[in-house]
């Protein structure tokens, strides 16, 4: 029985390889979505699971698209598959570029939560790099199109506070929604 099934886990972890064990997270991540007339709310809840403080970055990541580090980013897709920004309350005009915005490492106590609301008001907005005189390209807004859009939540952490831009995990979780 028991010795006989060891004996044959033993060979052929010796033939393929001993399983590695899935590392738990250490932090979890859930996303609510609200829906008002003309808009979609989307709060993203990060909490630390673990005995130990993780770390997370943040300040400004991109010049012309409001990727802030920030606990949780937000990818927004169309229906037909393509990006979608949408604007913040940091960046009412979404292809703007950040003026001074330093990157640092913050900290998620144990058994901290951090919140990061989306507000989605079905203004879809595109760049358009091809005048080759702005930096962040032309900006322009146009209405959602009629559709199921996704929304992915996802957060980049680190457990060692000394290397903080080399993330040790990452989560994420994806809600949709359909418009309008």
């Amino acid at each position: 029985g028991v010795i006989v099934s060891c004996i044959i886990e033993a060979v052929n972890n010796a033939f393929e390889g001993c399983p590695s064990p899935t590392p738990t997270p250490a932090v979890s991540l859930d996303l609510r979505l609200d829906r008002t007339v003309g808009a979609v709310h989307i709060t993203a809840r990060l909490t630390n699971t673990s005995d130990s403080p993780v770390f997370y970055l943040s300040g400004c990541s991109a010049r012309c698209r409001p990727w802030m580090y920030r606990p949780v980013s937000f990818d927004v897709t169309a229906p037909d598959g393509s990006a979608v920004i949408v604007k913040s309350e940091e960046y009412p005009y979404p292809c703007s570029t950040p003026v001074l915005c330093p990157e640092g490492p913050q900290q998620i106590s144990p058994g901290e939560s951090l919140e990061e609301p989306l507000e989605i008001d079905g203004t879809a907005w595109n760049v358009d790099m091809s005048d080759g005189f702005d930096f962040c390209g032309v900006c322009t807004a146009e209405p959602f199109r009629a559709g199921r859009y996704v929304v992915t939540a996802h957060s980049a952490y680190s457990t060692d506070p000394n290397n903080v831009y080399l993330s040790a995990g990452h989560v994420e979780r994806t809600v949709e929604f359909d418009w309008p």
